[in-house]
């Protein structure tokens, strides 16, 4: 199973935030067309496995 996420991050120059300037730049990594659920951690995996059965039930 695998889904495209809706959005990438490319670069991230500064953020404004609780009155507190913070400046870091990701890396610029080319983004996967498809994520595998495989590699999200067990907790979200789980969340997302139960919000799909959730969602197909209806």
């Amino acid at each position: 199973m695998s889904f495209k996420p809706a959005f990438e991050v490319t670069k991230v120059k500064s953020m404004q935030w609780n009155r507190t300037k913070v400046n870091f730049e990701l890396p610029a990594e080319p983004a996967a067309d498809e994520v595998s659920i495989d590699t999200l951690p067990s907790a979200v995996r789980e969340q997302l496995r139960n919000a799909i059965q959730a969602e197909a039930a209806r």
